[in-house]
């Protein structure tokens, strides 16, 4: 992770502030070793059902 480059990925209100899976893929690049997902204040208060993780 020391070397690693960030892709933030903005989620929105369409989609409940959730992550969604069609957003990820159109970030997503051959060389991507990791994913990271980070909730640092949860200040949308959202939460995700079983099936969106």
């Amino acid at each position: 992770m020391t070397q690693g480059v960030s892709i933030k990925i903005q989620t929105i209100e369409e989609d409940t502030f959730a992550l969604n899976p069609s957003r990820l893929w159109d970030h997503w690049e051959p060389e991507v070793k990791m994913l990271v997902l980070n909730f640092p204040t949860n200040s949308t208060g959202g939460t995700l059902s079983r099936e969106q993780l």
